[in-house]
């Protein structure tokens, strides 16, 4: 009667592809998540290095020129 069961089976259908359609965008949302938390750790890393090596300023001429290097490329981060 008026075709219930298949208005039923082709809503059921519809649901089924936004249901897809949401998951799909959750797992990509997620990877956006992850790879901001991967390059803020990169960063953070980074940092820690150029201040050690800062800390190590002091040293003779070898340690300078990467004290230099890497003070150059936090600063580029930086800006």
């Amino acid at each position: 009667y008026l075709d219930v069961e298949d208005r039923v089976a082709v809503l059921n259908k519809r649901l089924d592809i936004v249901n897809d359609l949401l998951d799909s965008l959750a797992s990509q949302l997620e990877i956006r998540t992850a790879h901001r938390l991967e390059v803020t750790i990169i960063v953070l890393i980074m940092l820690e290095i150029a201040m050690e090596l800062v800390k190590g300023a002091s040293l003779p001429g070898m340690v300078r020129w990467p004290v230099r290097l890497v003070q150059g490329a936090v600063a580029s981060l930086v800006r």
